[in-house]
């Protein structure tokens, strides 16, 4: 799994069923996903098949809106697989709605540059 956030990155999501401390964790940022601008979510596990991922937004004022949806197959790298434009301006959330095919798996937004 990445460790750090590489430029650009708005949301980062993790999941590990097999260590001694199991965690499904989701991170906001450090970023802000902008309007009008191109993303692409990438990420890879480690799992029997894979699992699914949703991202929303997260502002603190309002309910949580689907952005996108998606799958994440074990063994195969998800980026290009999932990218759009963003219709919203502000943060993100990240999280895997599905887990149960993967042991070791870890998520991305990434935000292109303006331009």
């Amino acid at each position: 799994m990445p460790q750090g956030s590489v430029p650009g990155q708005v949301a980062f999501a993790q999941v590990d069923s097999v260590s001694s401390m199991p965690t499904n964790g989701s991170t906001v940022g450090p970023g802000l996903l902008v309007r009008g601008r191109s993303f692409v979510i990438e990420g890879g596990c480690v799992g029997p098949s894979g699992g699914r991922f949703r991202l929303t937004t997260a502002e603190v004022s309002s309910a949580p809106r689907t952005l996108t949806e998606g799958e994440l197959a074990c063994g195969q790298a998800v980026r290009d697989q999932t990218s759009g434009v963003s219709d919203f301006s502000g943060p993100v959330q990240l999280a895997f709605i599905s887990t149960d095919g993967i042991e070791l798996g870890w998520l991305r937004v990434i935000q292109e540059p303006a331009g």
